[in-house]
């Protein structure tokens, strides 16, 4: 009987897999220690929790992102051509005013006569002006429309500017950007890439120009609560 029971404890110890060294180890430090190491590799359960709700909060903004629908050519049409009269008169005063001091300038030199005060005064109020709408235009269609998504013919049209992936404001220095670099490529092209960019979204599947893919924004109907803020003419 006891050999019988010596076999049947040679062959329970033959089947259990001892521990290895740095499982036994790792028993046998404290808590603290543990943790410290979780630390050094980076496996800090806390880091842990915070990446995995960082993830889920990235997964619900795309989602929440895709929801939103994108405005239609016609309604972008309208906001672009407000935003354009109003450049158009912000611009124009300063232009005419040089202008007239311009070619009142021109009529004193060919009758060889000195520019009068008044037409140099008309030329530097006018280039000053000139100066300012230019800075007053990048602010509000640039920095402005990119912190608050919004223009007045955005608002008129009832669309607004998001960031592909958040469906948030994009920011005023992707604003600034979105103006001025199809600025810069529309003056290297001689007005070519204006003309395909603003016709883009008639074919694009998202309704996007090519200045949105360029820095990841799209033109979406405006489902918001209408604010005051939101009938500034000039915000």
């Amino acid at each position: 009987m006891a050999d019988l029971d010596d076999s049947s404890n040679e062959e329970a110890a033959v089947d259990q897999k001892p521990a290895g060294y740095g499982k036994r180890f790792w028993r046998r430090i404290s808590a603290g220690e543990r943790a410290k190491v979780q630390r050094i590799l980076g496996l800090d359960p806390v880091d842990a929790i915070k990446s995995t709700m960082s993830t889920l909060e990235d997964s619900l903004n795309e989602e929440a992102a895709v929801d939103q629908k994108p405005a239609g050519y016609g309604k972008r049409a309208l906001g672009a051509i407000i935003d354009f009269l109003i450049v158009a008169v912000i611009y124009g005063v300063p232009t005419v005013v040089f202008f007239i001091g311009l070619v009142s300038a021109g009529n004193a030199s060919d009758k060889g006569e000195p520019a009068t005060t008044a037409a140099n005064m008309m030329m530097i109020l006018g280039g000053v002006g000139g100066l300012a709408a230019l800075v007053w235009a990048i602010w509000l269609f640039g920095y402005r429309q990119g912190v608050t998504s919004t223009t007045p013919g955005k608002r008129a049209a009832g669309t607004r500017l998001t960031r592909i992936g958040t469906g948030e404001a994009p920011g005023g220095g992707i604003g600034v950007g979105r103006i001025l670099v199809p600025w810069l490529i529309s003056s290297a092209t001689a007005g070519v890439y204006v003309i395909i960019d603003y016709l883009w979204p008639l074919w694009d599947d998202h309704k996007q120009r090519v200045s949105d893919k360029l820095f990841k924004t799209q033109v979406v109907l405006d489902d918001r609560p209408a604010t005051p803020a939101q009938f500034n003419p000039i915000g």
